[in-house]
């Protein structure tokens, strides 16, 4: 009769199975870790959440430096503003002279205009620095006649300005427009608009602020074109802007 087989009991708690009539225990053996177990276990995600974080930290440090260098440049601006009361210039054109002004058969037009410009400042503790790279034209309707610039000058407080200034040129016009400035010239009342973009640095004081630009607009109506008249300007209305931070303030 075959014998049966033993059964050992198991110590669960242990993890060891114990022999019948014997004290030694033998353990139950646990599966092993190999090196191809490992390598073949998927990587870790990337942690995205620390560099997101640091993105995240950077934008709000940018902004934050924005926001605290605009307060100080308002803060700056107002105190300026505050203690020197600063007021627009006043830009008028007082007389205005004709040396050439034709039309040649090929309708090319040629204009050469002596602009008596006057410009008043009327601050008390501000001065204007009229640097290089200005540029004046004369314009009739939408054709840019003639240019020239203004000089290059240092206008102080409370200080009126009077300024000779050139402009000379030639453009090719349409029949259109000859006959229409005919009839004009006719009439006795030829309007003109004289546009100006001046760079200048303002003075405060003992400081002196970074170049502007300010953009001067003139309607003029002038009563002759001919070289041989005096003319006669029957009407002046001139606007001023100035550029802060690409933006144009004034009137």
């Amino acid at each position: 009769m075959a014998e049966a087989p033993k059964v050992y009991p198991v110590d669960v708690e242990s993890g060891q199975q114990s022999l019948s009539g014997s004290k030694s225990t033998v353990p139950l053996m646990h599966p092993r870790t190999t090196y191809s177990d490992h390598h073949n276990s998927p990587l870790p995600p990337p942690k995205l959440k620390r560099r997101r974080g640091c993105f995240c930290r950077c934008i709000c440090w940018t902004v934050l430096v924005v926001l605290i260098f605009i307060i100080l440049i308002g803060i700056t601006v107002g105190a300026l503003y505050l203690v020197y009361r600063p007021k627009i210039p006043d830009y008028s054109i007082d007389k205005l002279s004709v040396q050439n002004f034709t039309i040649n058969d090929n309708n090319t037009a040629y204009a050469a205009f002596d602009a008596m410009i006057v410009t008043y400042n009327p601050n008390k503790k501000i001065g204007i620095y009229y640097v290089n790279g200005s540029y004046l034209s004369v314009w009739y309707t939408n054709i840019q006649l003639c240019d020239g610039k203004l000089p290059v000058f240092y206008q102080g407080h409370h200080n009126k300005t009077e300024m000779n200034v050139l402009m000379s040129g030639e453009t090719q016009i349409t029949d259109t427009l000859v006959e229409k400035l005919n009839t004009v010239r006719q009439t006795g009342s030829i309007p003109l608009k004289v546009k100006g973009t001046v760079p200048v640095k303002i003075k405060f004081g003992g400081l002196k602020l970074w170049k502007m630009k300010f953009r001067v607009r003139c309607d003029i109506v002038v009563d002759s074109l001919s070289s041989e008249d005096q003319i006669k300007i029957k009407s002046n209305s001139c606007s001023f802007k100035v550029r802060l931070f690409g933006i144009y303030f004034g009137s």
